[in-house]
């Protein structure tokens, strides 16, 4: 059974912790399948800038207390108790969806859909069509818009801001050019990792960050 203990804000405060907001909160937390008891009245703070470690053996249920927390856990999956997260959330999950989260299964689309670039740039398409159809009189204002919305997101350095962080955890370039289903594991997970830092969120709850990375990229 994965133990979280109870009122663990204890050890996680410090004597400026009271000026620190709130960014994971779970408060009597019970998480169950069927008759199998992961958590028991669990309870948790983790405030801004704190970096906590979910520990266990195998099995135990870390992975499924993390889904639980981020949302995405199984319907099979009963769990209770208060949970607030506060801010953007980026989470790398032990099992990445298949085809992707951006708008086509290229691995750079789903980078670039962390901060939802893939759909701004489809959209500015879209409103460049029907300017050039209009002959300018309809959809400018909202291709500026969009724009605007695309550039301050990073659009225009989106490219080299991906290629730097898939260089940082050992992911050749050329992968971000591939299909999702052409990528090995050890790819993958490490294109999910460029996906979460690429993100930038306020929380970032990472399922094993670390696996598949070699020494020179754990560093990084």
């Amino acid at each position: 059974m994965l133990q979280v203990a109870p009122h663990a804000e204890s050890f996680l405060m410090n004597e400026h912790c009271h000026a620190i907001r709130p960014m994971i909160r779970a408060h009597h937390l019970n998480v169950s399948i069927g008759a199998r008891h992961l958590v028991i009245d669990g309870s948790v703070d983790v405030r801004h800038g704190q970096k906590v470690a979910l520990t266990g053996r195998n099995g135990t249920g870390k992975s499924t207390v993390i889904c639980v927390l981020t949302g995405t856990a199984d319907p099979a999956v009963a769990h209770s108790g208060e949970i607030v997260v506060t801010g953007s959330v980026g989470h790398l999950p032990q099992n990445p969806t298949p085809e992707g989260l951006g708008l086509d299964s290229i691995a750079l689309t789903h980078v670039l859909s962390a901060r939802g670039l893939d759909r701004i740039d489809a959209a500015m398409a879209v409103q460049r069509q029907l300017i050039e159809s209009s002959g300018g009189a309809e959809g400018v204002q909202e291709f500026v818009d969009l724009e605007s919305e695309f550039g301050a997101a990073g659009g225009y350095t989106a490219e080299g801001d991906i290629a730097r962080l898939a260089e940082g955890v050992g992911l050749a370039e050329d992968v971000l050019l591939q299909d999702l289903t052409e990528l090995s594991g050890g790819q993958r997970r490490r294109l999910e990792l460029v996906r979460v830092l690429y993100g930038n969120a306020e929380v970032m709850i990472l399922d094993e960050p670390t696996n598949h990375l070699d020494l020179a990229g754990k560093r990084w």
